[in-house]
Parts: C-alpha cells; sequence; structure tokens
C-alpha cells in the first residue's frame, strides 16, 4: 500500500513546477502522469527519494532534457527501466543506488549520450557487462562501488578515454590488471581504495598515461615500490596517505619525474628534507607536516622549484622563518587562518 503523503501525483508535480516549497526529495513514489509532467518541464528538480519506478515513468524521464537526473534512491529496479532511463538527454545521471544490473541494462547505459554517470553504488558486475558499460563515452564515470576487477574488465576500461574514472572500491591489483589499467587515457585515475602497492604493480601504473593518478588510500609502499612509481611522467600522483617513508623512500620521491610531489608525512627530519629538497619538479605538497624546526626548514629552502605546501603548520617561529625566507621559490603556501607574529610576517612578507 503507497502512503498517499509518499506519492508525487500530476497535482503534486505541478505545485513544485509553479514554485511552491515542496522537497520532491521526501517522495518514495510517482504515478505515470507526475513523471510526465516534471520530465517534460524545463527546469530542474531532484528526486532522489524514489524506492521504484514504473517503466511508463522511465521513459518519460528518458525524454527529460534538464542538467540533472537525480534517482539515488532507486535500487531494485527492472532492466527495461534502467533501458529507458539511458536515453535521458540531459548531462547528469545519478542511479548511486542501483548495485547490479544485467548485460542487456549495461548495453544501455553505454550508449548514454550525456557527460556524467554515476552508478557508485555497484558492487559487481559480470566482465560481459563491465565491457558493455565502458563504452559509455562521457566524461565522467563513477564506479566507486565496484570492490575488484577481473583482467578482461581491466582491458574493458583500460581501453577507454575520458576525463576520470572513479574506482575507489577497488582495493587490490594484480600486476595483470594493473597493466590492462596502465593503457587508460584520461585527465584522472582514482584508485583511492588501495591500500598499497606490490613492486610490480607499482612499475605497471607508473606507465599510464593520465595527468593525475590518485592513490590517496596507500599507506604503506616499499622503497622499490616507490622508485618504481617515480618513473610516472603525469602532473602528479597523490599519496597523501603516505605518512612513513624510509630514507631510501625519500631517494625515490626525489627521483620522481612528474612536475609535483604529494606525500602525507607528518614530521620531517634534517636528512629526509635534503633528500626532498633535490627534488627537480615544481611542488612539493608536504600539507600533513605539523611542526618544523629552523634546521629541517633551512635543508628545504633548498628546493629549487617554484613552491612549497605546507598547510598543516600551525606557527613559525621567528629561526623558521628565517630559514624559510631564503627558499628562492615564488610560492609558499600556509593555511589562511595561520596567526604570525609581526616579524615572521615581514619575514615571509614575499609569499603572503
Amino acid at each position: 500500500m503507497i502512503k498517499k503523503d509518499k506519492l508525487i501525483t500530476k497535482e503534486v508535480a505541478e505545485k513544485y513546477l509553479n514554485d511552491e516549497d515542496i522537497d520532491l526529495d521526501e517522495f518514495q513514489f510517482i504515478d505515470d502522469d507526475a513523471a510526465s509532467a516534471l520530465a517534460n518541464s524545463s527546469g530542474n528538480f531532484s528526486i532522489d527519494g524514489l524506492v521504484s519506478l514504473s517503466e511508463t515513468a522511465a521513459k518519460s524521464f528518458g525524454q527529460y532534457k534538464g542538467y540533472n537526473l537525480n534517482l539515488n534512491g532507486l535500487k531494485n529496479v527492472s532492466d527495461d527501466v534502467i533501458v529507458n532511463l539511458a536515453a535521458y538527454k540531459g548531462a547528469n545521471l545519478y542511479l548511486n543506488g542501483i548495485t547490479t544490473f544485467s548485460e542487456k541494462a549495461a548495453l544501455a547505459l553505454g550508449k548514454f549520450k550525456g557527460d556524467y554517470l554515476y552508478l557508485n553504488g555497484v558492487k559487481s558486475l559480470s566482465d560481459e557487462s563491465l565491457e558493455s558499460l565502458a563504452k559509455f563515452k562521457g566524461a565522467f564515470l563513477y564506479l566507486n562501488g565496484l570492490e575488484s576487477l577481473t583482467e578482461a574488465s581491466a582491458n574493458a576500461l583500460g581501453k577507454t578515454k575520458r576525463q576520470q574514472l572513479y574506482l575507489n572500491g577497488v582495493k587490490e591489483l594484480t600486476e595483470e590488471i594493473a597493466a590492462a589499467l596502465a593503457y587508460f587515457k584520461g585527465d584522472d585515475l582514482y584508485l583511492e581504495g588501495l591500500l598499497t602497492l606490490s613492486e610490480k604493480v607499482a612499475e605497471n601504473l607508473s606507465k599510464i598515461k593520465v595527468e593525475t593518478l590518485h592513490l590517496g588510500g596507500i599507506n604503506y609502499l616499499s622503497d622499490q615500490a616507490i622508485e618504481n612509481l617515480s618513473k610516472f611522467k603525469g602532473n602528479a600522483i597523490y599519496l597523501d596517505g603516505l605518512k612513513t617513508i624510509s630514507e631510501n623512500g625519500y631517494i625515490g620521491l626525489s627521483k620522481f619525474k612528474s612536475p609535483n610531489i604529494i606525500i602525507g608525512v607528518t614530521s620531517l627530519n634534517e636528512s629526509e628534507a635534503s633528500i626532498l629538497s633535490e627534488f627537480k619538479g615544481l611542488y612539493l605538497f608536504l600539507d600533513g607536516v605539523k611542526d618544523l624546526n629552523k634546521d629541517v626548514v633551512l635543508a628545504l629552502s633548498n628546493f629549487k622549484g617554484t613552491g612549497i605546501y605546507l598547510k598543516g603548520l600551525s606557527d613559525i617561529s621567528e629561526d623558521t622563518a628565517v630559514s624559510l625566507s631564503k627558499f628562492k621559490g615564488s610560492y609558499l603556501c600556509l593555511d589562511p587562518f595561520i596567526k604570525l607574529q609581526p616579524k615572521v610576517k615581514k619575514l615571509l612578507k614575499k609569499y603572503l
């Protein structure tokens, strides 16, 4: 039995379209006439609370031309509902509640003409379904619920070209899967669910042709794995979850070919800072560092790049500021809310 106060009727939809104060996300069901009324409108709406949808309503929404279609509450729907929704004419299709679908549905979603496809609730797909879905030509594909990949599915995704591919739910990569993903060409590949990489996986991922590789979940890498990653030639690898690095690991970091080093260490000693200063890139991102003394900063100031990020510092002493002022780069990024003493501000004036 559907409660009337949870059903979007045509009357409710028309009131909403006439700017009455109605939150459509609070409703769980919608009748076909209401779906048609909303789909034929020119405005944007969110109906994330819907838990079911008829094929007729889905067909109406498939003709909708608004910028977003938010249906994150849908979980168990028929293939035909998904097929009809995949015909949606707008840019962003949100179906984060759906946990699985058939190859028929995957084939339809692979033909979706928009830019953003959100399927973060999907935990597993057959190789055939993922191969069909990978044909989606939009710029952004979100599959953060997928917990694993097969070599075949990685091959399918690796052959695609888009701006961003999100696979943050994947917990582990084999050498073969990493090699397959390395063929992916785009701006960003997100693999933030990985906790570590074997040396061979690191070597294979270093060959990927993306601008940015997001590995923020990694909390341990061997020295050799770091050195293998140093061969990556994109803009940056996010290693902001990496808080423990050996001295040899820092040597590996200093060899990075990308212009940015982004790590999550919370402290640096003088030797580590000296090694990092030899990095030939543009920027050092050290926002996790909480405190630095003058000797460590003096070693770090020898870095010949453009800028250093130290947003984690809560205070800077005058002695430390004297050392920091010797940095020849043009950019020093501190916490915008840090309270600096007048003498320290004067010493760091060229950066502030």
